[in-house]
């Protein structure tokens, strides 16, 4: 795998989809044709790096 490849692929989240749209997508969904179908959503989000690359699109999104 080409460098440049495994930088970009490295700033990606689960299945390559970018961490930002995916929480905001998810939130659009619970907040809409979801809105009310489940008492409880809990996230499992693996993330190591120090900036919070995966899990901080999520924080933002849901205010946690």
């Amino acid at each position: 795998m080409p460098l440049e490849r495994a930088v970009r692929d490295a700033r990606r989240g689960a299945f390559g989809n970018d961490p930002g749209r995916t929480a905001a997508d998810v939130r659009a969904a619970l907040e809409g044709p979801f809105d009310g179908a489940f008492a409880e959503v809990v996230f499992a989000i693996t993330d190591w790096s120090n900036e919070r690359r995966y899990l901080g699109p999520f924080r933002d999104a849901f205010g946690a």
